[in-house]
């Protein structure tokens, strides 16, 4: 269904680590590798570039000064947990008169069945979500509660900034890329200037969390996130992220593999008030229980999916000549997205996992091998959709799911799907030193949307041994002294392991190094791989 195209860049044999990375870079376009590398506090967008943050501000300082009620709305994904949880502990060097909330679920922004839950404060500050209309915000303001709401979503046209004190970076900012969280520490940051505080620069490591888990621009574009996450990524003060991450490096593959999956499976859970207490606590036993508590979420998350995934994978057998899938759940709504990306995984091709809601049919869209599914979606004119362009969440009506259905195949008809994978360079095993991996390590901490991780193929592989990890859930094969892993491992281990034709493995991935006991090993952490029949030419 899907063309598979591996791009490698240039062969980098012989090369030493320096002159390799740096030509990676040039060829990647980065025009200043030095600034990109190593940006500074000058990439910090001055505070003024926000709209309404001097108002702002003073609701803030005069709501202190006259000890007046705080409360935080957090939004509940990573991002929106840590967005809250900077702004509910800077406000805590301040004021003891505070308090926090969060919705239950995956429900974002104000609930009207919870509106007895905002009105119990002087000053409402909501972060990291923004409604679609004012009649709530309407009703906060007529109880005399003053509302800041810092976020970088693009607000409807409802929406009146200045009565709600909206900051964000979606509106006429220069780095429209910040996240939630970025927006609320930039907006502390602020306050430290005007009250001659210096508290929140302790908090970018939430605001660097939150950045990737929200898959924001890490490019040369964005010179301003990748301040904040160079800095944070140096500087890992928060105790949940210390206790999340371990003695893991604290780094992009950090937060994406490690620190938002398990707090994002929490809202899966219905366990949103845990996951904000490990961020805002610095109770070490609190913050241990209530990781333990989330890791019982993912653990009961994963359990549900493999009771799903059998009635999943049969409807999804029933159109294999499709060229997109859809598959219909009748609970479990909230695991949509992951079952999407497993049916991705298996079937190679776009997904949409949906739900009966009323008249509607809600869920999750995935895409792979075009550039946008979202975009293909949408042109249907038959739905709605929001999200990234192949991760996002779509509804349809269900008197049009039919007519959606047959536009949307006519539409996918002529693409010509195709995967590529890329590789920066191609080395052989004795290009990979400990000075190579090293390198590429150091330019791999900050990686995401606009730069994704130095890439690299190594082919001709023969002579290896192969190993199963974690109940064969994972795949290593070592070949001299590089281990070759492959997470999630979901092919046949057979198919290495054929005596008669010897095959030959070629892999796409990146370097890493294992310590272990005192010893370090190399690793290549593998993104694709191909065999090839041993008894032909290769």
């Amino acid at each position: 269904m899907i063309e598979k195209v591996w791009n490698v860049g240039f062969n980098g044999t012989g090369m030493d680590a320096i002159s390799l990375t740096s030509e990676i870079l040039h060829r990647r376009g980065i025009k200043n590798i030095d600034k990109f590398l190593n940006p500074s506090k000058e990439d910090i967008i001055p505070y003024n570039k926000f709209k309404n943050i001097d108002n702002a501000a003073q609701i803030v300082i005069n709501g202190l000064k006259h000890n007046k009620k705080f409360k935080v709305f957090f939004d509940i994904d990573n991002d929106g947990i840590s967005s809250g949880s900077i702004m509910y502990r800077y406000l805590l060097n301040f004021t003891n008169n505070l308090d926090w909330t969060i919705n239950i679920g995956k429900k974002h922004g104000l609930q009207e069945e919870m509106m007895s839950n905002y009105i119990d404060t002087d000053i409402l500050i909501i972060v990291d979500s923004l409604n679609s209309n004012m009649k709530l915000y309407r009703e906060l303001i007529d109880r005399n509660i003053q509302i800041i709401v810092l976020d970088h979503h693009i607000p409807n046209r409802e929406i009146d900034s200045k009565a709600i004190n909206l900051v964000s970076s979606a509106v006429d900012y220069p780095n429209s890329q910040l996240s939630g969280s970025g927006v609320v520490w930039k907006f502390c940051m602020y306050l430290d200037t005007i009250l001659n505080t210096k508290y929140a620069s302790q908090y970018i490591d939430l605001a660097a969390c939150g950045i990737i888990s929200d898959m924001c621009d890490v490019s040369q574009n964005s010179l301003e996130n990748r301040f904040i996450c160079d800095q944070g990524f140096k500087r890992i003060n928060n105790i949940g992220l210390k206790k999340i991450n371990g003695n893991y490096a604290f780094d992009s593959t950090a937060v994406s593999f490690g620190v938002a999956p398990l707090i994002n499976a929490a809202c899966r859970e219905f366990q949103n008030k845990d996951a904000a207490r490990i961020f805002i606590t610095d109770d070490v036993k609190q913050v241990r229980d209530n990781i333990s508590k989330l890791k019982k979420c993912k653990e009961k998350q994963n359990f549900t999916i493999a009771h799903i995934m059998p009635n999943v994978i049969k409807q999804a057998q029933g159109q294999s000549n499709n060229k997109f899938l859809v598959v219909k759940i009748s609970d479990n709504y909230e695991l949509a997205g992951l079952l999407g990306n497993k049916l991705i995984a298996a079937y190679q091709r776009p997904v949409l996992v949906i739900h009966q809601d009323g008249e509607d049919w809600r869920g999750s869209g995935r895409g792979v091998g075009v550039k946008n599914f979202k975009a293909i979606v949408n042109k249907t004119g038959l739905c709605k959709s929001a999200g990234h362009e192949n991760a996002f969440g779509i509804e349809i009506s269900q008197s049009k799911f039919n007519e959606f259905i047959d536009k949307l195949s006519d539409i996918l008809t002529p693409i010509s799907f195709k995967s590529i994978i890329n590789a920066d360079v191609k080395l052989s095993p004795l290009d990979i030193t400990g000075d190579t991996i090293h390198k590429m390590k150091s330019i791999n901490r900050i990686t995401g949307t606009g730069f994704e991780p130095i890439s690299v193929m190594i082919d001709g592989i023969q002579g290896y041994k192969i190993f199963t990890m974690s109940n064969g859930k994972h795949l290593k094969i070592e070949y001299d002294d590089i281990d070759f892993i492959k997470w999630n491992f979901a092919g046949d281990i057979d198919t290495f392991n054929n005596i008669l034709y010897n095959p030959i493995l070629s892999f796409i991935g990146t370097l890493d190094e294992n310590h272990f006991r005192g010893m370090t090993h190399k690793q290549m952490i593998v993104n694709d791989y191909k065999i090839k029949n041993g008894m032909e030419s290769y």
